[in-house]
């Protein structure tokens, strides 16, 4: 895992984990573009915002870094839902 990847490996791999897959299928179908089937059992607005990530990498980084995010992400990482 690349340092300047680690928050968004590690948010690769909270999302594969709620939707019951693995990280780096998850990672395969956004880049192959069949997002659609790994997020077919999803809210449409969940989807929608876990595309837009996937989507952008830079972008993901940079929002990653911000304070709300790390404590989401903490809260992914240990299994608890989401406050809020």
């Amino acid at each position: 895992m690349n340092e300047t990847n680690l928050p968004f490996d590690k948010l690769l791999a909270a999302a594969a984990r709620s939707l019951g897959t693995k990280p780096s299928d998850l990672k395969n179908a956004a880049e192959n573009g069949q997002l659609d089937q790994v997020l077919q059992h999803v809210a449409p607005t969940e989807a929608e915002k876990l595309r837009t990530v996937l989507s952008d990498p830079a972008a993901a980084q940079k929002m990653l870094r911000t304070p709300q995010a790390q404590a989401l992400l903490q809260q992914l990482m240990k299994g608890e839902k989401p406050h809020g």
